[in-house]
């Protein structure tokens, strides 16, 4: 297999993986398992909610999921047996992260933080001005992407730490590296923010749809890592770009 794998009867709005397995949800209101291994065969077809499902969450050998129905759902990995439902939020959950102890989960205007022994609400972090979609937790603090803006966290006490602008639109995507803070908005640009100096750059796609880094802030040995880049078409028809780092 060169990629592409079939399976699901509508679109794929998330993916996890454990180990050598991948897990797929989709609109068809089920979660597939696939084994990396194996030609990226089809395990099984996990079932249990009622609606699309927008989130997986890999935590300790437990699969987390959440839809548009407003339910998490918790899965044993080895046995792939379905363990609790949950109802949640009062809206679609669009986002799930997870730490040792708590998991967290983002709807519109709105982030609860679950234990995970009891799966009990323990916190609300509210106040939110739009749909949180982007959920990160590292390095003992909470990122939450929002409407034109990432919420910062202290991941023990919950306590606010800091909110970085984004000017453009709503983040719909987000990684966070030791040095780096990366979100991707609806609007068609990547954001980046140093989670040391503080400082910003931003990138948008030229017509045909490569990215240029916009990087008049950040210093000369971090802008030589994003000069060298290349784009082509990939077997199954789609574009890839690739970012040549050099240290």
């Amino acid at each position: 297999m060169q990629g592409y794998s079939g399976g699901h009867d509508g679109p794929i709005w998330s993916m996890a993986c454990s180990g050598d397995l991948l897990f797929s949800g989709s609109s068809d209101q089920t979660i597939k398992v696939w084994d990396t291994r194996a030609n990226f065969t089809c395990l099984t077809t996990l079932q249990g909610h009622e609606g699309m499902v927008l989130a997986l969450c890999v935590s300790n050998g437990t699969l987390y999921s959440s839809a548009s129905d407003s339910m998490i759902c918790v899965w044993d990995i080895k046995t792939y047996r379905l363990l609790e439902t949950v109802s949640a939020h009062s809206n679609p959950i669009c986002t799930l992260a997870a730490n040792d102890r708590y998991l967290f989960s983002g709807s519109l205007r709105v982030i609860k933080v679950w234990d995970r022994e009891t799966l009990q609400t323990v916190k609300t972090l509210d106040s939110l001005n739009h749909w949180v979609r982007a959920l990160v937790i590292k390095s003992g603090k909470i990122y939450a992407g929002i409407y034109q803006a990432i919420k910062i966290w202290h991941a023990d006490t919950f306590e606010l730490d800091r909110v970085i602008d984004i000017r453009g639109g709503s983040v719909y995507s987000m990684v966070v590296t030791d040095s780096w803070i990366i979100c991707g908005t609806y609007e068609k640009g990547i954001h980046m923010h140093s989670t040391s100096t503080r400082k910003t750059a931003t990138s948008s796609p030229d017509t045909q749809g490569r990215y240029t880094v916009w990087a008049s802030t950040l210093p000369a040995a971090t802008l030589a890592s994003f000069q060298e880049l290349t784009t082509e078409r990939s077997r199954c028809g789609m574009w890839i770009r690739r970012y040549q780092h050099r240290p």
